[in-house]
C-alpha cells in the first residue's frame, strides 16, 4: 500500500509539472512573421547614391581581327616542302626564312642562290667601307650613291632567287599561320604561311543601315573577345585593343546589306590575333556630366529608351518613394536621368520588387558597402553610382 501512494504520488507531481510547463508555453507570444518583421525595422534593399558623371554611349558589334599590315604567303611553283623554319607564334623579321623546297628537282636554283648570297654580302660590305669614306670627304656622294644602287640590286636579285628555293617574310610580324608540313606537295597559289604585324590590328565588321549613320570615321573605339564581360565597369578597367573607327562604308554589301566598318587598334600583348571574332565597340556620343543612376534602379519597364518616361524607388526618411523620371542616354549598365531625381538621391538597385510607395525600408548594402547592423534608411547616403 505504501508503494502504491508514493507511485501515485509521483505521477501525479509529474502531471502537474507539464501542466504548468503548458499554461507558461501559453502565456508566451507567437513567433513574428516576416512581414511583421519588415514592417517594424523596415524591408532591406541595396542602394546607391547617384551623382553627376562621364557616360559613354557605344554601338556594339560582331567583328573579325585582321592584321593591320598581314601578308599571306603562297607557293609560286609546284613543289614539295622539304623543310619549315618557323611555327605559329613565332615573331620573326623582314626576309626571315618561312620554309624551303625540295631543291633536288631544281639543283641550278641552288647554286644561283649561293652566288647571289655572295654578291649580295659583298655590295653590303662595300657600302659599309664607303660609308665613313663619304663622311670624311674622301669620296664622292655619287660614288657612295653607285654602291647603294649596287647593293639595292643585289637584294633584289637575292629575293627572287629565294622564291625558286625558299619563302621569306616580307615584314616583321607574327606567324600567325602555318598552312604546310615537311613533306607536303603543294601547288602554285597555294597558301603555305601567313605573317602579320600584331603590335596594331584591324577589326573589320558589318552593321545596319543605322548603326552606320551612328558611327563615326575618328569614334575612339575599343574591342575585347567575345565571351567577355562588356559591361561599362569591365571595359574601363580591362586592358583592351583601343583605337579609333578608321572607316565606315556609304553603301551597303550588295550581297549582305550590311555596312563596313573598319576600326584601327592597338593590340597590347598579341592580345587579338587574326581570324579571331571579337565584340567591337564604337562610342556614339559622350555625356560629361551627365546625372547617372544604375539601370537596375528602373522599374516598371522592360527596356530602357532614351527619352522615355520610367520610375525609380528613392529612399527619403527610412521611406521608399516611388519616382517617375526621364531618361537620356543609356548604356548596358547605367542611365542618364534628365528629369524627377537631384545629384545626392539614393535610390534602390536591388529589393524593388517588394516595395511600394511609402514602405519603410533598411539599408542591406549602401554605395557598394554591406551595412553592419540593420539600420532604418535615412536621408542621402555618401559616394556616388561609378565612375567614368
Amino acid at each position: 500500500m505504501k508503494k502504491l501512494l508514493i507511485g501515485v504520488l509521483v505521477v501525479v507531481v509529474i502531471a502537474a509539472a507539464v501542466a504548468v510547463r503548458i499554461a507558461s508555453q501559453g502565456r508566451q507570444a507567437p513567433a513574428k512573421g516576416i512581414r511583421q518583421i519588415q514592417a517594424e525595422e523596415g524591408i532591406p534593399v541595396d542602394a546607391v547614391t547617384i551623382g553627376r558623371d562621364t557616360l559613354v554611349v557605344s554601338r556594339s558589334m560582331s567583328g573579325e581581327v585582321r592584321g593591320r599590315r598581314q601578308t599571306n604567303l603562297t607557293a609560286p611553283w609546284n613543289r614539295k616542302v622539304a623543310r619549315v623554319f618557323v611555327r605559329e607564334g613565332q615573331r620573326i623579321s623582314r626576309s626571315q626564312p618561312i620554309l624551303r623546297f625540295d631543291t633536288r628537282t631544281a639543283p641550278d636554283a641552288v647554286t644561283r642562290l649561293a652566288q647571289l648570297e655572295e654578291i649580295y654580302a659583298n655590295a653590303k660590305r662595300q657600302v659599309e667601307r664607303l660609308e665613313p669614306l663619304f663622311d670624311q670627304g674622301a669620296i664622292s656622294e655619287s660614288d657612295l650613291d653607285a654602291a647603294r644602287t649596287q647593293l639595292a640590286v643585289a637584294e633584289a636579285n637575292l629575293r627572287d632567287a629565294r622564291l625558286q628555293v625558299e619563302i621569306v617574310s616580307p615584314i616583321d610580324g607574327v606567324v600567325t599561320l602555318v598552312a604546310v608540313s615537311p613533306g607536303d606537295a603543294v601547288e602554285a597559289g597555294d597558301v603555305v604561311a601567313q605573317v602579320a604585324a600584331l603590335d596594331s590590328v584591324r577589326v573589320v565588321a558589318g552593321v545596319s543601315a543605322e548603326a552606320a549613320r551612328a558611327l563615326r570615321p575618328g569614334a575612339r573605339a575599343w574591342a575585347m573577345s567575345e565571351g567577355e564581360p562588356s559591361s561599362e565597369a569591365a571595359v574601363r578597367g580591362a586592358g583592351l585593343a583601343r583605337g579609333r573607327i578608321a572607316r565606315v562604308a556609304l553603301g551597303a554589301d550588295p550581297h549582305t546589306r550590311l555596312y563596313e566598318v573598319e576600326a584601327w587598334l592597338d593590340n597590347p600583348g598579341g592580345r587579338l590575333r587574326p581570324g579571331e571574332f571579337v565584340t567591337l565597340f564604337g562610342v556614339i556620343r559622350v555625356e560629361p556630366a551627365a546625372l547617372v543612376a544604375p539601370r537596375s534602379a528602373l522599374v516598371g519597364a522592360e527596356e530602357a529608351v532614351p527619352g522615355a518616361e520610367n520610375a525609380v524607388f528613392r529612399v527619403r526618411d527610412g521611406k521608399a518613394e516611388k519616382v517617375p523620371v526621364r531618361l537620356g542616354a543609356v548604356t548596358e549598365d547605367r542611365v542618364e536621368i534628365t528629369e524627377g531625381l537631384e545629384p545626392g538621391d539614393v535610390v534602390v538597385v536591388f529589393g524593388a520588387n517588394r516595395l511600394r510607395d511609402g514602405s519603410k525600408v533598411r539599408f542591406h548594402e549602401l554605395d557598394g558597402k554591406t551595412m553592419s547592423q540593420p539600420a532604418a534608411a535615412g536621408g542621402a547616403g555618401s559616394g556616388a553610382a561609378g565612375g567614368g
